[in-house]
């Protein structure tokens, strides 16, 4: 005898939200896709994000910005997603639940860790994010706060600071900082010493 109840499909499905604003979906999927589901769908979130506040600042903008503005734009979008690539970008949930804590205000757990000098966290999408390379699973990694501490007392903001520690450096045999930064850190605070010293 055919059963006549609605039988789950699997994919994706809408269900009710709390608020009008609010979306949520329900996602079919093994548990070992979860994390690779979250991170696409937080991904896509936020470039709908950057699209919509570029094309706000476009519309408000008194004059288009020309071709070699928007290239500027298109690559610091590129850039952003390769970074997001190789080291992975994480919310302020995800880093403090990497480093151990249980915390019920992770957003005040990261403003503390960035206020400390221990972490960056550079915007994007208007969400600030955490490298995940500055964490080594106990909390940030050591060695982290001596190059922050000299890039941000040159005046350097976190997302300068998140570009430096991921673009190869001649003064680290032509690696990047973020992976000189587990194995020597000392040698990524001796290039951080450097960059920011004056001619």
């Amino acid at each position: 005898m055919a059963d006549d109840a609605p039988r789950s499909q699997p994919g994706v499905r809408q269900v009710d939200a709390p608020t009008p604003d609010t979306l949520r979906l329900e996602i079919d999927a093994p548990p070992e896709e979860h994390e690779q589901l979250l991170r696409i769908t937080r991904s896509i979130v936020d470039h709908r994000r950057s699209v919509t506040q570029l094309s706000q600042a476009l519309q408000d903008a008194p004059a288009l910005p020309g071709s070699a503005t928007l290239a500027a734009l298109r690559e610091l979008e590129s850039a952003w997603g390769e970074v997001d690539r190789r080291y992975r970008l994480l919310t302020p949930g995800e880093a403090a639940a990497a480093c151990g804590s249980r915390t019920r205000n992770p957003a005040q757990w990261l403003t503390d860790k960035v206020r400390g000098g221990f972490l960056f966290a550079p915007r994007r999408g208007g969400h600030r994010v955490v490298p995940a390379f500055q964490l080594d699973g106990a909390g940030p990694r050591a060695g982290l706060a001596l190059p922050l501490r000299l890039l941000r007392g040159a005046g350097w903001r976190d997302a300068s600071i998140l570009f430096w520690f991921t673009t190869p450096s001649p003064r680290l045999g032509g690696s990047d900082p973020a992976t000189t930064l587990s194995v020597d850190a000392s040698r990524v605070a001796m290039a951080a010493e450097q960059v920011v010293q004056p001619w």
